[in-house]
Formats: C-alpha cells, sequence, structure tokens
C-alpha cells in the first residue's frame, strides 16, 4: 500500500494495453497481477495531493466492500499523476451491455453515491457476467459556486460507515483504517478552502 507524491514510472511500465481520454494503461512490467495507470497531462486538470490520497483510500474501502465488483489499488502517485491497480481478466462490455451499466451505476449511487464514468470502456465482465469497474474513482470534487471554492464530496459517509460497522472484525479494522483517512483527508482540504476560497 504506496501513496507517493514522486515516482518513476519507466521502472514499472511494460506493454501498453489501452488508452481512453484520462489516461494510459500499461502491464506492470515486473507483476502480472498489477496494472499501471499514468494520467494524460493535457486532458486532465491537476487534482491535489489531497484528492489523489482521497482516490487511494475510497478504492481501498470500496475493494473491501465489493472486492468482486471494485479491483484493489495498490499505488498512487501525483507526480506524474499515477496508479497501480489490480489487473482484471474479463471481457468487454459491449452495446447490449448498456442496461447492466445502468443497474450497476444506480446500484451504486443509490447505496453509497459514488460517482462513476458510465462509458461502457470503464467495465468488464467477469466469467458469471457481472460487471468489474476499472476506472478509478474520485472522492470528491473542487467546485467554484457563487464565485468561491467549494468542496462536494462524491460518497455517502454515513452509507459507508452503517456497511463496514457491519463487516467482520479483520475487514473492519482495515477498513475503518482507510474510512479515517478518507475522512481526515476532507477536513483537511475543506480547512484549506478556507484559507483561500476564491
Amino acid at each position: 500500500m504506496l501513496i507517493m507524491e514522486k515516482f518513476n514510472p519507466e521502472k514499472i511500465i511494460g506493454e501498453k494495453i489501452g488508452e481512453g481520454a484520462e489516461k494510459i494503461v500499461y502491464r506492470h512490467k515486473h507483476d502480472k497481477e498489477k496494472v499501471v495507470g499514468v494520467f494524460h497531462k493535457k486532458y486532465y486538470t491537476k487534482e491535489t495531493v489531497r484528492q489523489i490520497k482521497s482516490r487511494f483510500y475510497l478504492t481501498k474501502l470500496l475493494h473491501i466492500l465489493y472486492p468482486k465488483n471494485f479491483p484493489d489499488m495498490h499505488l498512487a502517485a501525483s507526480d506524474p499523476q499515477m496508479v497501480i491497480v489490480d489487473y482484471v481478466e474479463g471481457k468487454p462490455v459491449d452495446f447490449g451491455d448498456r442496461g447492466k451499466i445502468f443497474a450497476f451505476n444506480k446500484k451504486f449511487s443509490d447505496e453509497i453515491r459514488v460517482d462513476m464514468d458510465g462509458m461502457s470502456g470503464n467495465y468488464q465482465k467477469d466469467q458469471a457476467g457481472n460487471l468489474i469497474y476499472v476506472d478509478t474513482l474520485r472522492a470528491y470534487e473542487i467546485m467554484k459556486i457563487d464565485g468561491e471554492k467549494q468542496l462536494c464530496e462524491l460518497f455517502d459517509r454515513s452509507e459507508l460507515e452503517w456497511m463496514v460497522d457491519g463487516l467482520p472484525e479483520q475487514k473492519k479494522a482495515k477498513a475503518l483504517f482507510y474510512l479515517g483517512r478518507l475522512n481526515k483527508l476532507v477536513k483537511e482540504e475543506k480547512k484549506e478552502l478556507k484559507k483561500s476560497p476564491k
């Protein structure tokens, strides 16, 4: 489990396996169970270090709660902005899966209010036909409302707390750690925004 500000991806980048508007995905050079996602500088608005860390902790938490639907994240770095996540051996979704994608997004939006990109390239199917979300998740975004920067959370804190409370003790301890880190980052970011709201 790593969160880093500076990281040299050249050491671990293998064969390119995909590219989207947000990032390029490569095989991990030394670990066939992982992939490396490097964000495009020209397409991506640079996030704060706290936002990148919060992506990491939200993903770790969702992987504990929904291991079949959200692959684990192993590293998040901000310079360059990149992630290392589990490699998913699944099938790409197709046009006929639109209804499944809608139902999947609605389920997680209703249950924990997570914000998912509904583009079909962000999903894969496992052997049983279950959907797996292979894009990265944002925990919050910073928006200008009435001329002032405000933090908008993209997860339901109380629902996540309730779900974590029902986990077996070993999983619960890890999940509480990730949730605690996530809450701390949100609090720190809000405090920072108050210093320079414009």
